[in-house]
């Protein structure tokens, strides 16, 4: 009798085993993408080449995958994770509607994304310092260039000053004043090893050629009849073409290697931006417009970055158009001084 009731408990047993078994609960679904900073959109911002993904310093990304019907989309690279907590997918997202699932230290999220309109951010600042024995102002950067991987930037400025630094932020690879000259032209090797540039001043070096080695710091004279003199010559008299006008008949700061962006910088009377050095009469609202060009014929507005200070009117597009680099004039103190630095803004 024990036995029939011990085989029946655990028949009984086993069937309660297997029908929990069968009715296990299944793996948790992924949440949405809101959960990663609940009431922040700069989460998850579309931009022109693509999608920008931040997270939460207290729960660093470890992962973000895209996908669409199922397979996963291939990225064309990743930026950077700077800092940990942030990352920069870039792809060609089409019309279509995609997936993004991302993972974090301690949650799975995952949502459908519709392209929409792209949105312009900042990527990174880059504030130029005052040279010793130069007065604020004398700093002004006049001209800009993206490295051909569009990793590095260097900046040249009216006080000679020369500055490489990594596109994404960060302190300087190379850094140099040239005194009594200002830095004319940059150009760097299709390698992305050499940076050629010229300076304008009162020195007979200054009608030099110069070539810098990025990676060791080492610059050196390119004198008349060397063997890289025409190549020097070549890349820093090329430019793209920028005659371009829009419906107001203003010129761009720069056009992308494709023709299809267009950055124009503005200023408007307003109230919204402080008085720039020098300006006359009331505060003026200061910006860059990015003009989409798919169309010639019929230009949209595709966004307008608003600025702190004016507008240098100095820019450029990096070699695939992903990232425009853009002066920033400081703002005027009460007494009409230059109250602040000049800064290089690169957006994507």
């Amino acid at each position: 009798m024990n036995t029939r009731i011990a085989l029946l408990a655990g028949f009984v047993l086993l069937l309660l085993a297997a029908i929990a078994w069968k009715f296990r609960p299944g793996p948790a679904k992924p949440g949405p993408l809101e959960q990663l900073a609940p009431g922040n959109p700069a989460t998850l911002l579309p931009g022109r080449h693509g999608l920008f993904v931040s997270g939460d310093a207290a729960d660093p990304l470890s992962d973000v995958t895209l996908s669409r019907n199922g397979q996963p989309l291939e990225t064309e690279g990743m930026l950077a994770w700077v800092p940990e907590s942030r990352v920069a997918l870039f792809f060609d997202p089409g019309t279509m509607a995609y997936r993004v699932h991302v993972k974090t230290a301690h949650r799975d999220l995952e949502e459908e994304v519709r392209p929409g309109a792209p949105v312009p951010w900042l990527l990174a600042t880059h504030v130029l310092r005052v040279p010793d024995g130069h007065a604020p102002g004398a700093e002004l950067p006049t001209v800009l260039a993206f490295s051909p991987d569009g990793k590095r930037l260097a900046i040249g400025s009216a006080s000679g000053q020369l500055l490489v630094v990594p596109t994404a932020g960060g302190e300087s690879v190379f850094e140099r004043t040239y005194e009594k000259a200002r830095v004319k032209k940059l150009a760097f090797t299709p390698d992305g090893k050499t940076l050629y540039f010229s300076k304008a001043g009162d020195l007979p070096e200054d009608a030099t050629l110069h070539a810098l080695d990025v990676e060791t710091g080492e610059a050196r004279d390119i004198p008349i009849g060397a063997e890289d003199q025409p190549a020097a010559e070549a890349l820093l008299d090329h430019g793209k073409p920028k005659s371009v006008m829009d419906a107001q008949g203003r010129v761009p700061m720069d056009l992308s290697a494709d023709q299809r962006w267009a950055a124009f910088a503005y200023e408007a009377a307003g109230t919204k931006q402080p008085k720039t050095a020098g300006a006359k009469g009331p505060a003026r609202e200061a910006g860059i417009e990015m003009i989409d060009r798919a169309v010639p014929e019929t230009p949209k507005l595709a966004y307008t970055y608003l600025l702190e200070g004016a507008p240098g009117y100095v820019g450029v597009f990096s070699a695939d158009g992903r990232y425009l680099a853009i002066v920033e004039v400081p703002a005027a103190g009460t007494d009409g001084k230059i109250a602040g630095q000049y800064r290089v803004l690169v957006l994507h």
